[in-house]
């Protein structure tokens, strides 16, 4: 199974009541993106919608959601005061969703679906997506690797999160 010796294998009775600490992850699968699938959707974009010429800053926020984080409030106040536009990506159209990510220079969000629309995105973008401790996924920055080579993962460590997202947009 995957050129792995069998030995190495921990059966999962041993190991249900126990934290790990450190894991290795071996570079793993696309997630079914490629620089080809990247190229199509943009291009697909640009023929259905008009693309816009200025580039924007975004948060793509929870807080209207049940899944708000403790951060957010903190967060998105001190992104508009440096012209980072709030936005709530459930009141949008799927056509402004596509125009927003298409004309995007900056976006910071926390990880989740939302992120999907990133593969509309230019290769110049910056994307900061932003885990709290529970989870930390590999989806994004993988499918990112096709998308921009500017990504930063940030995870929110003792509510750390506002100062390292702004200390990457200084």
């Amino acid at each position: 199974m995957m050129n792995i010796d069998p030995a190495r294998f921990v059966p999962c009775g041993h190991v249900a009541n126990k934290v790990i600490t450190c894991a290795y992850l071996p570079d793993i699968n696309p997630f079914y993106w490629s620089g080809d699938l990247s190229a199509f959707f943009r291009a697909m974009a640009a023929r259905t919608f008009p693309m816009p010429r200025k580039e924007i800053r975004f948060y793509l926020s929870r807080q209207k959601s049940t899944r708000a984080d403790s951060y957010e409030e903190q967060l998105q106040c001190e992104l508009e005061k440096r012209g980072f536009l709030i936005i709530h990506a459930q009141e949008l159209s799927v056509r402004e969703q596509v125009e927003l990510f298409a004309s995007a220079s900056c976006i910071i969000a926390p990880h989740g679906a939302g992120l999907a629309n990133t593969i509309f995105c230019r290769s110049e973008v910056k994307v900061i997506e932003i885990f709290n401790t529970s989870i930390v996924s590999p989806d994004f920055c993988q499918r990112l690797k096709y998308v921009t080579r500017d990504y930063h993962p940030v995870v929110n460590l003792n509510d750390r999160a506002v100062g390292r997202v702004l200390d990457l947009i200084s």
